[in-house]
């Protein structure tokens, strides 16, 4: 080295130390770093407090006092080397890693610090001054580092140079730090207890502009505070304004104990203050860079160690062949050192070989996370996440997801994850991450887990205002404190489990819960003997770890039809941009702008429509071109979704044209089963869907009195009339009279009257009357028709339009003309062969026709043929044709027609097979061969059993003929639908009769499920009324059912499971029933569910609690007691035993026993004594 004496060297400039301080904007990150220091050095406690000095700039020294390892002479000297560390090493758990903390932290805090250090009988000091260079007027870092033997107090200082050294040292120090004196400097080694531990102490603190200190700490005389934070702002957490709030959380695991002015901090462990917490594993392959870094360093370092051990063996070789068989004993000696160091140093490139590659496999593999979130019930404006890195706090309430949106979705939520170096590596300052791409995954990340929670949790179902109502948050503002009634305090206690650390070997243990535990303060000596848990009483006992349950991240798959949906609202949107920014114009003066808005006036004008432009102007609409450039399955679904928009706005805009839309409140649905209101007048208004195309529309006043015509003469079965070319139009399919109108009853719950007119009544149907005298009283009332609309609904648009048609109830099967069958199948791609099962199925709704049928007379009934199903694919065809009108059949079915005029509105009676009908009677009025449909067992409630599992549902068929026994068919509840109907024999062991629960009205509640159909996976559906159904409300009240079990279980079952829990709740009150409780055993025996429910467990809690308290006592007192008569007994037994031991010896001085002696050989001794005596 010392022929480089002369050359140029890098050096760090008295001005670096102020850029390096200005690295913490976070004050309290600066103390932290001191306190990490002690940490890293395995310290068990800290003491973190004040001196008031007034010499000093701030009026007081802080000091970080620590029973660490300490540092030795040489490791001092490393502190003052800026970026030199001895931490790092691979999968170290230690938090520095730069050789930065100190210098940095400390010239944030104050303009100086002094540090004192105690290891291996030696002491040094570390004194690292601003004042001292601007004093004296030096650029360069220049660091005393005085050093003494522990013994005898004199300096490590041999030579006459290190003496100087060491003087000019101590002058410096003497002159600008507190102490003024040598003997000054060794009172402060004092106060290290033990032979290893670390002093600092900082001073001339950094003032504000008012001139007071950052850093208060005269307002609590336990807490260190900032000085410039509103106290009354509730945007700051207090972990940024008091120090002892920040500390507390400083650690996922606290393992040190921290004092601040002498007073212990009570650290926590975020796990343990959740309500609910819950852990998700997130697994990811993106957190690359660091360990790139560390790939790519430990790759340079296996070639570095390469190289040495090839040179080293090269070495040993050239001078093993340099050596000969003969050689000097010097020789062979230096031979044999240069093998070793070859072999020492093969092995180390081996070694870092072995260790650069699993480094570059680990690439690969992903880095896994324990992300942990929980509610925080304490003080639920304090959300969002906490970001650990080595257990250390480097980010904390920092919202994700929802959280930044501001609304009470998974606000309260509190969440932390420990990051290892290997994924994200922190800034020097320890307040951020370096890598900020990386860390804005990381949150993205943990906002989607934070979704998955608040689903988990379930509190969006039940309600976000009554989850915290239960816990004391009454108030609507959602930043004030929960309530502190004793009520809500003693729940928020309840469900949070009460963790404390000892004392002396510094582990948690978790107390059981007590009332007198609520608000408590525990010692700060408090330790495991304290424990009222037996099992951990004890500080040999092992820590029991919380078990947290896990959850996982549930994704929702989207289809090819959404991804595309996406896709092309995305591109729409960056296109809208993209226009919006080529229409920008550059203005560079005044006059510019003039005439710009002076020409887009005119253009504004003629583009805005006036009050007078005709409908047909308005309702054209252009129908835009897909972009060419697109996917070729994205433009086929743009294309076909932008004419289906372009043909519904026109099917409105025609509609609009011809008669505005009018609505009304709809009437209770009380009144729509009690009955059914007749109005002539908007029976005259009602609107056929024939009409909506006609050309030339008739008036209302002649349609109403020719069909008051037809309504007095029967004429034969009306042929359908010639539809207007070039139009086909398809008539409606054949229904029995009998069922049109159980299908006009069933559907009038479903109706609502579409003006006020409709509150008049002139007649009604009884709910009881039979078919035939609902036919009679229809018959009489004025005309009506029962109109059945393609989509299955009143078209709201359409009513009171002109040119409506009419219709009468019918008397005879109106026909569908071949045209019509011929153009529908055309329409669908469909074969001859292929049948037309329901005009609800038409794509065209304004092509299907309604013929008048006068209702006179029932329908006969005569045999027909089966009718054939409909296939599958068919079907398949019709349901995604309809796709369409759904959003217009569920905005129809709010509203109804007037009178008796109905339509059906339920979208599932639209996809039934239309081959059955209502109580097994085909569509030509005939019944099936043997079916009964007027038994009187038609509308009984049964159970089917299915694969082993009760179903409950309706008798609606039964069939009596012939020699074998009674068939029942049942229709099922959740599943009304046709083709799910089954047949049962009337005594078979599938079938049974359900109990008739009180709640229900004598009717069973509904099961979750109903039985599958082969080939065609169970749906939830909405039962559609029907005629069986009507007639079961004829003869049986109606009246609500609040229950729907979510598992599939029959009445009785869960009726037993009540019981079983009822007994099994009243068997554990009668149990741990308190002696001074209200209720004695044969009441609570006595008690039903209801009273269960509200039975005051608090209360009873309590009074279990003093009892059992009391019950101790008494046996705590008998205890001692018998303690002292024992103990009483034993002194009197020990002073007898004493005076025979003196009187044995007074009577014989040759027995060998001591006078005091009060043992048993006293016993044994005075039966030898009194045997002797005896024998004599």
């Amino acid at each position: 080295m010392a022929q480089y004496s002369g050359l140029s060297r890098a050096q760090l400039t008295f001005d670096y130390l102020h850029t390096n301080s200005t690295t913490h904007e976070f004050l309290f990150g600066a103390l932290a770093e001191l306190v990490d220091n002690a940490r890293d050095a395995a310290a068990t406690k800290i003491h973190v407090y004040t001196v008031p000095k007034k010499e000093v700039r701030g009026g007081y020294l802080l000091c970080f006092l620590d029973d660490g390892e300490g540092m030795d002479p040489g490791e001092a000297a490393s502190v003052i080397q800026f970026g030199k560390s001895s931490k790092r090493a691979v999968d170290s758990q230690m938090i520095g890693q730069y050789g930065n903390g100190l210098k940095s932290g400390s010239m944030r805090i104050g303009k100086d610090f002094i540090l004192f250090t105690k290891k291996r009988n030696t002491k040094s000091i570390v004194f690292l001054s601003r004042t001292f260079h601007q004093e004296e007027k030096i650029d360069e870092v220049i660091v005393p580092l005085p050093s003494w033997d522990m013994d005898s107090n004199r300096p490590i200082a041999k030579s006459a140079k290190q003496q100087e050294k060491y003087l000019t040292e101590i002058d410096i120090i003497t002159k600008y730090s507190p102490f003024k004196s040598e003997k000054e400097i060794h009172e402060q080694f004092d106060k290290i207890d033990g032979e290893s531990g670390t002093l600092v102490i900082i001073y001339h603190m950094m003032l504000l502009d008012n001139g007071e200190p950052e850093l208060d700490v005269t307002t609590n005389s336990v807490d260190i505070l900032m000085a410039n934070v509103d106290k009354d702002d509730d945007s700051v957490p207090p972990e940024k304004r008091s120090f002892r709030a920040y500390t507390a959380v400083l650690y996922i695991e606290p393992r040190m104990k921290i004092y601040i002015n002498g007073s212990k901090v009570c650290t926590r462990r975020l796990a343990s203050c959740l309500y609910k917490p819950k852990m998700y594993k997130y697994s990811s392959n993106r957190f690359k860079t660091r360990s790139e870094k560390e790939a790519a360093k430990a790759y340079h370092e296996a070639q570095m160690a390469e190289e040495k051990a090839r040179d080293a063996e090269s070495k040993a070789r050239d001078l093993q062949n340099k050596v000969g068989p003969v050689a000097p004993k010097d020789q062979r000696v230096a031979l044999r050192q240069a093998q070793a160091q070859a072999e020492m140093l093969r092995n180390d490139a081996d070694i870092k070989k072995e260790v650069a590659e699993t480094k570059k496999r680990s690439l690969k593999e992903p880095k896994v996370l324990n992300f942990v979130f929980g509610m925080n019930i304490e003080k639920r404006k304090l959300d969002g996440m906490f970001i650990y890195n080595c257990s250390r706090l480097i980010r904390m309430y920092e919202c994700v997801g929802p959280q930044t949106e501001g609304g009470v979705n998974c606000s309260g939520v509190l969440g932390f994850v420990d990051v290892p170096y290997l994924v994200l590596e922190p800034t020097h300052n320890k307040q951020n991450f370096a890598d900020a791409k990386e860390y804005r995954h990381l949150l993205r990340a943990m906002g989607d887990y934070l979704v998955q929670y608040w689903k988990d949790v379930g509190i969006a179902q039940q309600g976000v205002t009554k989850f915290w109502e239960n816990f004391g948050y009454l108030s609507p503002n959602w930043k004030d404190d929960p309530s502190e009634d004793p009520k809500f305090k003693r729940k928020r206690a309840m469900q949070l489990p009460l963790t404390i650390q000892c004392d002396q070997c510094l582990k948690w243990r978790t107390l059981p819960f007590s009332a007198s535990n609520i608000n408590k303060e525990f010692p700060e000596t408090w330790n495991c003997n304290m424990n009222p848990d037996t099992q951990r009483n004890r500080c040999s006992a092992a820590e029991v770890k919380q078990n947290i349950p896990q959850g996982f991240l549930k994704k929702e798959s989207r289809t090819a039809e959404e991804k595309s949906q996406k896709l092309l609202d995305d591109i729409s949107r960056k296109t809208k941009e993209l226009e919006k920014l080529q229409n920008v114009k550059t203005v560079t003066s005044r006059q510019q702008a003039n005439v710009l808005v002076r020409s887009t006036r005119p253009e504004a004008a003629r583009s805005s429509p006036s009050p007078t432009t005709s409908i047909s102007a308005r309702k054209s609409v252009s129908k835009p071109t897909p972009r060419l450039d697109l996917p070729p399955p994205v433009r086929q679904a743009a294309m076909r979704r932008t004419s289906q928009d372009t043909s519904a706005q026109q099917r409105r805009a025609s509609t609009e044209e011809r008669a505005p839309p009018q609505r009304t409140k709809s009437t209770p649905s009380s009144h729509r089963r009690d009955s059914i209101e007749a109005s002539p007048q908007r029976q005259a208004t009602k609107t056929s869907p024939v009409k909506r195309q006609s050309s030339a529309p008739t008036s209302t006043s002649t349609r109403a009195d020719s069909a008051r015509k037809e309504t007095k003469a029967t004429p034969p079965p009306p042929k359908a009339k010639p539809p207007p070319p070039p139009k086909a139009v398809p008539e409606p399919k054949a229904y029995p009279a009998k069922v049109v109108v159980e299908k006009a009853l069933s559907s009038n719950q479903s109706t609502v009257p579409k003006s006020s007119e409709m509150k008049k009544p002139t007649a009604s149907i009884s709910k009881t009357m039979t078919p035939a005298q609902a036919a009679a009283k229809l018959q009489a009332i004025t005309p009506s028709s029962i109109k059945v609309s393609p989509s299955q609904q009143p078209d709201k648009d359409t009513a009171g339009a002109p040119g409506a048609k009419v219709l009468e109830p019918p008397t005879s099967v109106p026909t569908v003309s071949s045209n019509a069958i011929a153009a529908v199948r055309e329409q669908k791609g469909l074969n001859q062969s292929t049948p037309i099962t329901s005009p609800a199925k038409v794509d065209h709704p304004d092509v299907v026709s309604k013929q008048p049928c006068p209702l006179e007379k029932p329908p006969t009934r005569a045999p027909t043929k089966p009718p054939t199903k409909r296939t599958s694919s068919a079907a398949s065809a019709e349901e995604s044709e309809s796709e369409e009108e759904v959003p217009q059949k569920k905005r129809r079915a709010s509203t109804t027609a007037a009178s008796p005029k109905v339509s059906v509105s339920d979208k599932e009676e639209e996809e039934e097979e239309m081959e059955v009908t209502q109580n097994g009677v085909p569509e030509n009025g005939t019944p099936e061969n043997g079916v009964d449909a007027d038994s009187e067992d038609i509308g009984k409630k049964v159970e089917a059993k299915i694969d082993g599992t009760w179903y409950s549902g309706e008798v609606v068929a039964t069939n009596s003929k012939g020699a074998g026994p009674v068939r029942w068919k049942v229709k099922f509840d959740k599943y009304p639908r046709d083709k799910y109907d089954k047949w049962y024999g009337m005594g078979s062991a599938d079938l049974r009769i359900p109990p008739v629960t009180p709640a229900s009205g004598g009717r069973i509640t509904e099961t979750a499920l109903a039985p599958v159909s082969p080939g065609r996976p169970p749906q939830v559906v909405s039962p559609a009324p029907s005629a069986s159904s009507v007639r079961s409300e004829e003869s049986v009240p109606e009246a609500s059912s609040t229950t729907k079990p979510d598992a599939v279980s029959s009445y009785a079952q869960t009726q037993q499971n009540y019981e079983a829990i009822s007994a099994g709740y009243r068997t554990c009150l009668r149990y741990f029933l308190p002696p001074s409780w209200i209720m004695d055993k044969e009441r609570i025996s006595q008690m039903s569910i209801e009273d269960l429910g509200n039975f005051p467990l608090d209360d009873f809690f309590d009074h279990y609690e003093r009892g059992l308290r009391k019950l101790v006592s008494n046996f705590q007192t008998q205890a001692n007691e018998n303690q002292r008569e024992a103990d009483n007994a034993k002194a009197k037994l020990s002073n007898v035993r004493k005076l025979i031991s003196k009187l044995l010896k007074s009577i014989n001085e040759d027995i060998d026993i001591d006078p005091e002696a009060d043992g048993d050989e006293v016993d044994m001794l005075l039966e030898e004594c009194v045997r002797q005596a005896t024998q004599e």
